[in-house]
């Protein structure tokens, strides 16, 4: 499977088809709208977010050496409240995580002031006001800075390459 190059290309379909009344005419058209509709609809992500491991889309590498026409996988994690100066394990539950690649690791939460945090956080005022997010290999791990104000809640959402 090769993956199309869609620099500079519209990846929209147009609201309306205008069909010939000359059958022949009329099928070569279908057939040209049916393959545009595959090829743009092919080149999205898909936007779903769950809590089981899905597919997004994605299509990574097509190159000597490196990974081949490997689709992402995608996981979403969500939490409760975290106070400052500790830790959360959360299991990720990812299988062969040795054969993993990560893509994206990125998530959010709110504090107890509140405000809504990207993970990972950086103050560039207070260092222990950070909020790490790391993946090990069986949990993922965030960790509150010690004078950081509480998480309440948040998501993390995981994309990643299986070998």
């Amino acid at each position: 499977m090769t993956t199309p190059n869609n620099r500079g290309v519209n990846l929209y379909l147009p609201n309306s088809i205008y069909l010939p009344d000359d059958l022949p005419q009329m099928l070569i058209r279908l057939q040209a709208y049916l393959t545009e509709i595959s090829l743009k609809v092919n080149m999205r992500e898909i936007g779903i977010y769950q809590k089981a491991e899905i597919y997004t889309g994605e299509i990574w590498f097509n190159e000597p050496g490196s990974l081949l026409n490997q689709t992402t996988l995608r996981q979403v994690y969500t939490f409760g409240a975290i106070p400052a100066g500790t830790q959360l394990l959360i299991p990720h539950n990812i299988v062969a995580i040795n054969g993993v690649t990560f893509t994206h690791i990125y998530g959010t939460a709110i504090n107890s002031v509140p405000l809504s945090l990207p993970l990972p956080f950086v103050d560039v005022n207070n260092v222990t006001n950070q909020i790490s997010l790391f993946i090990g290999p069986v949990n993922i791990a965030i960790n509150v800075g010690a004078t950081a104000p509480a998480l309440t809640s948040g998501i993390v959402v995981l994309e990643y390459l299986k070998n």
